[in-house]
């Protein structure tokens, strides 16, 4: 007996395995803080962005896709109707020594309410817009940081968000944690200095296993898969502008 199945009943399924399988984008499992109430608002127009790893070191091998994620940070930003000032690295580091001094000056005066040479970004922030002569609603600083991945078995590893399948020269099954995966690190202050978000997008595999020195060696391909790059920065501001945002 021939047995007819309806389109409607076929579409539904179908739709239901993409769900189940991710494909209909599920927000992202990440690292990240939000403060209360300070996601993003039509308020916020402008952003101010400091030079990619200015503000921390960064692991050998790991700035060979600065240029090109500066790039791609502009471009997302603009999608979501925020106008981009960066300045350049020399004027940022110029201005940079005067703002931490200006900050510190106020930490020894009392005028922040502690007295003490310690300053954090939050406290050099105004000052460093001030020495620009830029006007922002906001301050993101990136950093390119290495990750721990953990794999789930074959090729399979997941980090920050998403799983990705290795395609590096890995001929053995592999399981655990700690396999050193590459992660762009965002911050977002206000022009007060207040720290309203921070959080982890995946960026990439940088190592391959050597079978023949049985150990990890960089891959020359690092950070080279645009894709996984827009995709990483996508899932470092979530949910920055709001739960409903996929990646």
């Amino acid at each position: 007996m021939a047995v007819r199945i309806s389109c409607t009943f076929v579409i539904g399924i179908v739709s239901f395995l993409l769900t189940i399988l991710g494909c209909a984008g599920l927000p992202p499992k990440h690292e990240y803080t939000l403060a209360p109430g300070q996601g993003h608002h039509p308020g916020l127009a402008k952003a101010m962005i400091v030079p990619i790893n200015e503000s921390a070191a960064v692991p050998a091998g790991l700035d060979v896709a600065d240029d090109r994620l500066e790039e791609l940070l502009d471009a997302y930003l603009q999608s979501k109707g925020i106008s981009v000032e960066r300045p350049a690295t020399r004027d940022y580091r110029r201005a940079s020594k005067i703002a931490v001094k200006r900050a510190r000056a106020d930490a020894m005066s009392g005028e922040s309410g502690t007295a003490s040479e310690t300053v954090g970004f939050e406290q050099i922030v105004p000052h460093l817009l001030e020495e620009l002569e830029v006007e922002a609603d906001l301050v993101i600083v990136p950093n390119v940081a290495m990750r721990g991945g953990n794999y789930s078995g074959g090729r399979s590893v997941k980090w920050d968000g998403v799983r990705r399948m290795e395609t590096g020269a890995f001929n053995v099954i592999m399981t655990g944690e700690g396999l050193p995966v590459a992660s762009i690190f965002v911050v977002v202050y206000g022009s007060d200095g207040t720290r309203v978000f921070s959080g982890y997008g995946d960026l990439d595999t940088i190592f391959e296993v050597s079978m023949s020195q049985r150990k990890y060696v960089l891959r020359e391909d690092r950070l080279t898969r645009e894709k996984y790059l827009q995709e990483g920065i996508c899932v470092a501001f979530y949910p920055f502008y709001g739960e409903e945002e996929r990646c």
